[in-house]
């Protein structure tokens, strides 16, 4: 994980990202305890406490408007997530990753379990899910090779006074490009992400708001 915490004489800003990787064929690391997190997910089956998720964008007409924590447009923001990707496998002439809706559920059933935990993890201590391949095959299954990139991305939190926060967040198209560039200055975000075994992928967004963070997986998978 990578945390940053800059203080000024005017106020205090607030910064956190961080970011996982995994590429297995299969696991066995340690699980880690949960917590209770107030959460907005994309999952319309597993939403708990305050929902503020906005999931009915079609195109990425928005992207250079200002995200609003409270409101959220997840879809969008995966979109342009995923199409970042694809820019930069285009850009060193690999395929473009095709989304895969069993990958996809792979992807948000374990960032909607990491932005409750409030914290980044490759295992669950659900039963059926405790690794990437178990989460893979509960959904469908049907992959050789599979990985997994986590990362969260906080937004700067000024605090004046002492007490009124406010919370600064980029453009939906900043914010996206800003995850990649995370995952891709990371050597084994990096590896997964411009590995030419894969061909599909499946991509979540969440957001934890004690953190004041947006949690992002993606799980890259190779058909038989």
């Amino acid at each position: 994980m990578i945390s940053f915490r800059l203080i000024s004489i005017f106020f205090l800003i607030l910064f956190l990202q961080s970011c996982e990787t995994e590429s297995i064929s299969e696991s066995s690391k340690n699980l880690e305890n949960t917590n209770n997190t107030k959460v907005s997910i994309a999952s319309s089956t597993e939403s708990k406490g305050t929902s503020n998720v906005k999931t009915n964008s079609t195109s990425t007409s928005n992207k250079n408007i200002n995200i609003d924590p409270s409101q959220i447009d997840m879809i969008l923001l995966e979109e342009l997530v995923h199409e970042e990707i694809n820019k930069v496998r285009i850009s060193n002439n690999l395929q473009q990753l095709k989304k895969h809706a069993t990958l996809k559920k792979a992807a948000e059933d374990q960032n909607n379990y990491a932005v409750r935990l409030g914290k980044l993890t490759h295992q669950q201590i659900n039963k059926g899910k405790e690794q990437l391949n178990q989460r893979i095959q509960f959904y469908g299954g049907g992959f050789q090779n599979m990985a997994e990139n986590l990362l969260y991305e906080g937004f700067i939190v000024r605090t004046t006074n002492g007490s009124r926060k406010e919370i600064i967040a980029p453009t939906y198209e900043k914010m996206a490009h800003k995850m990649v560039e995370s995952w891709l200055n990371s050597p084994g975000h990096r590896i997964n992400i411009m590995n030419p075994i894969y061909d599909q992928v499946g991509t979540a967004i969440g957001y934890n708001s004690d953190l004041s963070a947006v949690f992002s997986a993606q799980v890259f998978g190779k058909t038989f």
